[in-house]
């Protein structure tokens, strides 16, 4: 671990806790507290999922950011990798209206293809009314504009990434600047089930 403070940005549905619990010196923020949290210009800034939309939008504050199995836009279209609006228009309204089952299929996905790691997840699981409407709010952002400027930026792609679909060739064509580093046999939640080297 670096000398610098390390933040974990945990993404939709899911308490920053997950991270923090692997990994202790790891600063842990919930993306309904995200406003409320100042970085030091020095710190290193771990987004994963849809919080890499809100930390690529916050990047000028800190030195570092790592995206983990995020893209600046979630969102599919004609030339963009994602997840469809329908899709994840049905990912909400499953989360508000059968919250204990949406955790288990969430946990589920996230897990995979190391389903046998989805209890690990589920206790982690926040289907909290703040946590529905930032998943609204995430469906039309786009800041691919910004991504393009990111001088100190680092992709870590799972293989079998079932939530989000990250294109790296398409993030090392917007931004040359992009590192990228593919994890094996690894699903979105890759930091259960993989060490990594931050």
């Amino acid at each position: 671990m670096q000398n610098n403070k390390t933040y974990f940005l945990s993404g939709l549905f899911v308490k920053s806790s997950i991270f923090t619990d692997l990994y202790p010196d790891v600063i842990g923020i919930d993306l309904p507290a995200l406003n409320n949290t100042q970085f030091e210009a020095d710190a290193t800034v771990i987004a994963w999922s849809g919080a890499g939309l809100f930390a690529i939008t916050l990047a000028h504050q800190f030195k570092n950011l790592i995206l983990l199995n995020s893209s600046p836009k979630l969102i599919a279209d004609d030339d963009w990798a994602g997840i469809t609006r329908e899709q994840f228009s049905q990912l909400i309204t499953f989360a508000a209206t059968e919250p204990m089952k949406f955790k288990k299929k969430f946990a589920w996905l996230c897990a995979y293809p190391n389903v046998d790691k989805y209890l690990d997840i589920i206790e982690y699981l926040d289907v909290s009314p703040q946590q529905i409407e930032l998943a609204r709010s995430i469906m039309d952002m786009d800041v691919r504009q910004p991504f393009k400027s990111l001088t100190n930026i680092k992709v870590i792609s799972a293989d079998n990434d079932a939530v989000v679909k990250v294109d790296t060739n398409a993030l090392t064509q917007l931004n040359p600047n992009t590192r990228i580093e593919i994890l094996k046999k690894a699903g979105h939640a890759c930091f259960i089930t993989h060490e990594l080297l931050i």
